[in-house]
Formats: C-alpha cells, structure tokens, sequence
C-alpha cells in the first residue's frame, strides 16, 4: 500500500448571516486532503488553519506530498515523520493535521477497523457541548442558541466575548447564565483572545475575571497565546477554571501550557494540533500531569468526525465542541456514523476508517473557492 497523490481543496461555504464577525460574506472556508493510495485505498482530511490562510494551504501539502509519494501510510505514522527546521509547530504541523487524518484513515479501512479502534479500545462517554453565541450576538440570539443546546440534548454551552463594550458583554453573560442554569447546562465563555486585538492584560483587566468567575464552568482563552506570564499569574489566583489550546500546534506548544501548568484543561483538535499522532503525545503529557482535555471543533463534519473519533477512544477526553453554525457543505458529505457526532459517537462496527465519503466533482460545483472570503476581522 503505497501512496501515489496527495490532493488539496479549498471550498467556501455558507454557514452563518453575512454580518457574521469574521466572515462579512457569511462563508466558511473548508480546506481539505485526499490521499490516494495504488491499491485503490483513499483517505480525507481536514486543517482547521484553512479558515485563516486558504491560498497558502494547498503550496504546503504539494511541498509535503514530495516527501510521501510512494511510502507507506502505516509506516508514516509510526515514523514521526518531519522536515528539520520547518515541520514541529505552526503552520506547516497544523496543515500536516490534515495529512496525518487521512492517513489513518486509510490505515483504518485497510484493517478494516472503524478508525477509533486503532486508537484503543476505548468507548469513552465524553459530554458535548453547543458551541454559539457569536462574540456579536445579542440576547435574543443567545435565548435561541442555549435552547438549542437543550433541544439537542448536549450538557453545555459555550459563547464569545470580548467585541462588545464590557458592560454589554456583563449583561449578555448573566442572561446566559441564568438561563443555562435554569436548563442544567454548563456555561463556557470564550475570550477569543487568540483573535481580538488588543488582547485582554491581567493588570488591566483582571476585574472582568473576577467578574464573572462565579457564573462559569471554564474561561477559555482570556489572554493571547503567547502571554504565559499572565496565565501564569492567572492560575496562581486560583480563581476560576481557565481552559486554552486551540492556538496551539505541535509538541513545543502544548509542552509549554502543560509542563508550566498554565491552565487546567488543554483543548486539542485533531485538525490543527499535527493530527491523530500529534494529539496522542499530547494526551499522554496531560495525562501525567492531571490536566483535563477538551476536543475543539470549528470546521466540516470531517473535523467533527475526526475529533470524536478520538474523544471516544480515550477516558480523559471530557468535553467535545458541537459548532451550532454548521456549513452547509456537510450535507455532501456522507457520514457513515449517521452523523450523529451532534448528539453522541455512536460505535458503528460496519463502518471501516473516518467513516466519510464525498464526490470532489459535486463539491467543486457547489462550494466553489471565492478568493477573499476567508476569515478576516
């Protein structure tokens, strides 16, 4: 089983209102791999970091594809595979994410294994949580949001911060908490400090913590990425439950949050961390030192999928993230788990690999690139 091509697609899909905060034309930018192998076996894959960079992704899978054409899946992943210099973290080990997928994948169909099988023997009973409440929403769409997360079933609900004035944001985050309380889920906010400009500071904002740390389950992401002092202090004021990870990639990354104890759950996602390979180490390095995991979720039902895989396969995943804002493209793709990642993985022992199928052709047709529609604020 050899590898013979490595293809690369980028797709712009409907999947919000075209005020949507980063995406003004309401388009979602899916970036996916297809590994095609001389036996006639066939692989997919999904990186998350295509939302951001569409018209970089598909020169860095050709430049990855010269390095694998004619090895053998199974021996790549066993391998650690890497380019010196280039390939450890960022963008080059979070577009690999979607390689490494489609890999095992492949390895998957041809044991003949639904792909959560080749990770353990596992079936683990993570909780989901509805992942809403854009950083511009109001009440009225949060009110429709946290039902939602009820209507489906899911434990949580977990809503943005940080765009609006603060008093604004206050109010949004006690009607939400009032609410979520009154329905029995869990309230997770998001910073989206990864992402907004200026980014919180501890000695400046620390009163919008303190805030609200009595009305949270987790404050995911309150500093930028790289402000570790501040997590640090952060976490030594024992305040709340701080969650992070989904701007990291690569094990430098995930060494440093874990090893320094700069949060208490680590969030991974199968299609930005480097992979399935990636996010095992991963996993093990929490394990060791008792931080929690939590899987990320923000693209197509082959992300979905992929990161549910791995939720079930392992005990110390507690939390998977279910986007309420679907892309519409996930209607072409054919998902023999009956896409039910929305509800709970349900284990489906006749479904061999990622358990996705789709046409290319159908997809080209109907969810055609539009150069600039990619997430931009």
């Amino acid at each position: 089983m050899k590898i013979e091509k490595i293809s690369s697609y980028n797709f712009s899909s409907v999947f919000a209102d075209r005020n949507s905060f980063g995406s003004p034309l309401g388009l979602k930018n899916i970036s996916i791999v297809k590994i095609s192998t001389k036996c006639g076996t066939s692989g997919l894959g999904e990186a998350y970091v295509g939302i951001y960079i569409p018209d970089i992704f598909s020169a860095i899978v050709k430049e990855i594809e010269s390095f694998l054409l004619g090895k053998n899946p199974e021996e790549i992943i066993n391998s650690n595979f890497h380019i010196p210099f280039v390939s450890r973290n960022g963008i080059f080990k979070s577009i690999y994410s979607a390689i490494d997928i489609a890999l095992w994948d492949i390895v998957a169909k041809k044991r003949k294994k639904p792909l959560y099988k080749l990770l353990s023997d596992n079936e683990n009973n993570y909780k989901i949580y509805s992942s809403g409440g854009m950083v511009n929403s109001n009440l009225e769409e949060l009110d429709k949001n946290i039902r939602l997360a009820k209507k489906l079933g899911h434990s949580g609900f977990k809503m943005r911060v940080g765009k609006q004035d603060w008093k604004n944001d206050v109010k949004r985050i006690d009607f939400a908490f009032k609410l979520t309380k009154k329905l029995n889920l869990k309230l997770m906010v998001d910073a989206i400090m990864g992402t907004i400009n200026p980014p919180w500071k501890i000695k400046k904002d620390f009163f919008k913590i303190k805030a609200i740390s009595k009305k949270v389950y987790w404050l995911e992401e309150p500093f930028h990425p790289d402000n570790i002092e501040d997590y640090q202090n952060l976490i030594k004021k024992n305040l709340l439950t701080v969650a992070t990870g989904e701007a990291l990639s690569g094990q430098l990354d995930y060494k440093t949050y874990i090893l320094n104890n700069l949060c208490h759950i680590i969030q991974l996602d199968i299609s930005s961390c480097g992979g399935f390979s990636e996010a095992i180490k991963v996993l093990k390095l929490a394990k060791k030192k008792k931080i929690k995991i939590a899987m990320h979720v923000w693209g197509s039902e082959i992300a979905s999928t992929a990161n549910a895989h791995f939720a079930f396969a392992f005990p110390e995943i507690k939390w998977l993230e279910y986007p309420l804002a679907q892309p519409k493209i996930n209607k072409y793709l054919n998902n023999y788990y009956n896409n039910s990642i929305s509800y709970k993985f349900q284990k489906n022992m006749k479904n061999h690999g990622l358990g996705i199928e789709c046409n290319i052709r159908k997809l080209q047709s109907n969810f055609k690139y539009i150069y600039g529609s990619k997430y931009k604020i």
